[in-house]
């Protein structure tokens, strides 16, 4: 289509240079959260031209794979956080070994603390000296292997089965009262679980405890209760202390009470057991000067820890405290009502479960002594424990809504499970979208809202961002096709025959970017929000031809062509500012604001064409320009032998 003004609007073909130096930029290195296991995950993307579908990325000593470019962005995990590793990413061009980019996002630190604990211990049939144990290990380290020492003995990176492991031909010893084990994870040897094993293979008692019972302040006596553990040992003890035996009992009869004890000020009680067959298996207690009946029962300082969730999404609770003046006849604990079991003092942690982690239950522990009423303790789970399956985001589905076989918009759906954000973000072709809300599901997306044709949908849910979706799609329907019209021109001062030009222009369906050459030797690209744009250094002695088009699309063109024009000028007296042009769009009339006198010579439009002077017995300094199309002009202007052009737009 041909326009006035030479406008034309035409179609020009331009092809890149297809062929380039390979390049990576704007790496982009996002880190996960931490999970349970102290392990991240890192998401890479960058940007790139002139490359191959492959790429290699390495670092820190590591080969972490091959991945094509249609992957982007990939994720690479779990990697260990131990805060020791110093991890750099190195993406490598597969098919260019020397293009190449990095980032280095230092040591990576996970606050979670280490979790390892032992449970169900049990000492198997002894063969003297030697004995086997089983136990089971619950811990946060992923690998299920653990370092164990025993005495001198060293068990490198047991693997334990279904969270139990057996050692077996551990010795015993017929000296020592009790042997150490170290259970310490994997990836953290300082990372352990310690638990005493009294002489497995030998006749032992231990974890004594005492009762003041039947306490009189009027004949300054009280009575003793006493209890304790053993193994090993035949059917009776003999019980002394400070001088006096106080007899034989059977090990049936625990807990055994000890009356008419005197208060005194001075005397430490000393109780010493003594197994009836094995002089070597004893043990002892002592208890402080007892002057009065003032020994309340206490439990407090109580701590509660859970467990990671199990195969059935269930935690245990372990429980430490400080006990003072409790019974000999143990504690129970009561959660939410029901009884969980009879504990002994002595022995905690003190394990309690399992509990299902729905998410919602708040569990109250109620841990309370045995035979003394008015002592215990109560305490709350610190917060709802969850066991919540992994996000998942699964199943999009892109409906296309069109009228006449042109897009309306399209209908984007998915179906989500186990978010712990109530949004998502939507990215499209590289460019976020927005957040949106799981409720506003199916999203509308308008035409404003697609950047062309072929779509690359990323959805990632807002607090998750390794719970993500992708897919893409091509539109059937057409989109609004590419459009650029209405050409306004805005011609500026010419000095030494160079002039500027202001230009904009209407545009639709576009893209982000649009390019202009002009006269085959200058490209520029400009984003279409910088419009107007400015063009200068253009010669007037000249013809200029300006193409303009759209980045992504070669065939949406505005073509134009100004023909070189006269806007001689010199270091006169009179200057282009010293002249000034007002109209009505009907009269023009010239002001001159210098001395000198100026002669109009005429008008010349765009093209440069010389328009006759109209006046209507009307002075030389007004002219008639009623009779012009709207458009750009400028007056012609002579001072002496200076020719001069002062632009004015007809409206």
């Amino acid at each position: 289509m041909k326009a006035f003004l030479l406008i034309i609007v035409g179609i020009f073909y331009f092809s890149p240079n297809a062929f380039g130096q390979c390049k990576l930029e704007n790496l982009q290195v996002s880190i996960s959260e931490c999970n349970i296991y102290n392990e991240f995950y890192a998401t890479i993307d960058f940007d790139y031209e002139h490359i191959d579908n492959v790429f290699q990325v390495v670092g820190s000593g590591r080969f972490y794979g091959f991945y094509n470019i249609d992957e982007l962005p990939i994720v690479i995990g779990p990697l260990i956080a131990d805060c020791n590793i110093n991890f750099e990413f190195i993406v490598i061009a597969n098919a260019h070994s020397d293009c190449l980019i990095s980032q280095n996002v230092g040591n990576i630190c996970c606050e979670n603390e280490c979790f390892v604990k032992v449970s169900d211990l049990e000492v198997n049939a002894c063969n003297d000296p030697w004995y086997s144990i089983s136990f089971k290990v619950l811990s946060n380290d992923p690998s299920n292997e653990f370092e164990i020492h025993h005495k001198s003995k060293h068990f490198d990176l047991v693997r334990s089965v279904d969270g139990y492991i057996v050692l077996d031909s551990l010795s015993s010893s017929t000296t020592d009262t009790e042997s150490s084990l170290y259970v310490c994870t994997k990836y953290d040897r300082n990372c352990c679980s310690f638990v005493t094993l009294k002489k497995p293979c030998s006749c032992d008692i231990s974890n004594i405890r005492t009762q003041i019972v039947h306490c009189n302040p009027e004949d300054s006596t009280f009575a003793l209760r006493i209890n304790f553990d053993y193994a090993l040992v035949s059917d009776s003890f003999k019980l002394g202390g400070n001088g006096t035996t106080y007899g034989n009992y059977g090990y049936d009869e625990l807990p055994i009470t000890i009356t008419n004890l005197p208060f005194d000020s001075t005397k430490i009680y000393e109780f010493l057991i003594l197994d009836k067959d094995n002089p070597l298996c004893f043990n002892f207690i002592e208890l402080d000067p007892v002057i009065d009946c003032n020994h309340p029962c206490s439990i407090e300082s109580v701590k509660m820890s859970a467990t990671p969730c199990d195969e059935t999404d269930s935690v245990f609770v372990y429980f430490t405290f400080e006990d003072k003046n409790t019974s000999v006849d143990g504690f129970t604990i009561n959660v939410n009502g029901e009884a969980y079991g009879h504990f002994q003092y002595g022995h905690e942690p003190y394990n309690v479960g399992p509990f299902h982690a729905d998410c919602n239950s708040i569990y109250e522990f109620v841990i309370k002594d045995a035979s003394i009423e008015d002592c215990s303790s109560v305490v709350l789970s610190d917060s709802t424990w969850c066991c919540k399956a992994s996000c998942e985001l699964s199943d999009l589905d892109l409906k296309e809504h069109c009228d006449n076989d042109v897009l309306n918009y399209i209908t984007l759906d998915f179906k989500y499970n186990n978010t712990t954000s109530d949004t998502f973000k939507l990215t499209i072709n590289g460019q976020i979208l927005g957040s949106f809300s799981y409720n506003d599901l199916p999203l509308k997306l308008h035409k404003k809202d697609l950047p062309d044709a072929n779509l690359q949908f990323l959805i990632t849910d807002s607090e998750e961002s390794l719970c993500s979706l992708e897919g893409n799609y091509e539109t059937n329907c057409q989109l609004i096709p590419c459009d650029l019209s209405n050409l306004f021109l805005n011609i500026g001062d010419c000095i030494a025959h160079i002039y500027s030009l202001e230009l904009n222009f209407n545009h639709s369906g576009n893209s982000r970017q649009f390019k202009v050459k002009i006269n085959e030797d200058r490209l520029d690209t400009y984003n279409y929000e910088d419009l107007p744009i400015t063009l200068t250094d253009l010669d007037a002695d000249n013809s200029v031809d300006i193409l303009i088009w759209d980045a992504e699309n070669e065939n949406c063109v505005l073509d134009i062509t100004i023909i070189g024009f006269d806007c001689t000028t010199t270091a006169a007296d009179v200057q282009i500012s010293d002249v000034k042009i007002t109209h009505d769009n009907h009269t023009l009339t010239l002001l001159n604001t210098s001395d000198k006198e100026i002669a109009i010579l005429g008008i010349l439009d765009i093209q440069g064409r010389i328009l006759p002077i109209i006046r209507d017995n009307q002075p030389d300094d007004t002219m008639d320009i009623g009779y012009l199309v709207p458009g750009i002009y400028w007056l012609r202007l002579q001072v002496k032998d200076v020719v001069l052009h002062k632009r004015f737009v007809k409206f």
